[in-house]
């Protein structure tokens, strides 16, 4: 029968300390400070939220029983604790603000149908169908070339209609994206025939 080897004996490392010394008054800090070094592990250590505290006893060299106590920081775990910044305070949103129309010269009488009569004729309710029939008068009747703002705020005040619109201009930016308003230039528009024939076609309920 093969003899077995033997396996190797385990082996076992101790590192042991001794300290004598004859220290004057006030250097036991100084000691501590250096044994804590010593026997304190070489890896990285984090701050505990609650480092343990341990009052070693060092008896002096007299052997009467006296001895220092010095509170050393054993933190064997230190955990960095995150600080939660606080985050920035929004900016606080601003309202934009547009241009109050202004009422034009007009003679609302003119053509072969006032404006009033027109209004009242069509009776328009919404803001796109009011827009869309005082441009077709402006247009058609007041022989305005371009259409702006104003001279549908104008039309509305004469029809004694409410402009609560924070924005003139933006119907008539929505009439044109219909494709019933076509830019003459920045801010002013012409009626084409699709306009001027939804128009012709309203008729003021009973």
């Amino acid at each position: 029968m093969p003899k077995q080897n033997p396996s190797p004996p385990t082996r076992s490392k101790v590192r042991i300390f001794y300290v004598d010394a004859d220290l004057a008054q006030g250097d036991m800090q100084e000691l501590t400070i250096a044994i804590t070094s010593a026997i304190r592990p070489t890896h990285v250590l984090a701050r505990a939220s609650t480092p343990s505290r341990i009052a070693p006893t060092l008896t002096d060299g007299g052997g009467n029983g006296s001895s220092d106590h010095t509170e050393l920081d054993e933190a064997s775990e230190i955990i960095e604790e995150p600080v939660n910044e606080a985050p920035p305070t929004p900016k606080a949103a601003t309202r934009r603000t547009y241009k109050k129309p202004q009422p034009v010269e007009l003679n609302m009488k003119a053509g072969d149908k006032a404006w009033a009569e027109f209004a009242q004729e069509k009776g328009p309710t919404s803001h796109r169908d009011k827009y869309l029939v005082a441009a077709v008068w402006l247009q058609e009747y007041a022989k305005v070339q371009a259409i702006t703002a104003d001279h549908v705020f104008t039309c509305y005040k004469a029809a004694d209609w409410t402009f609560d619109v924070s924005d003139p201009a933006v119907t008539l930016r929505a009439l044109k994206a219909e494709g019933l308003l076509v830019p003459a230039s920045r801010g002013k528009f012409t009626v084409n025939h699709l306009g001027i024939a939804e128009v012709e076609k309203m008729k003021a309920k009973a």
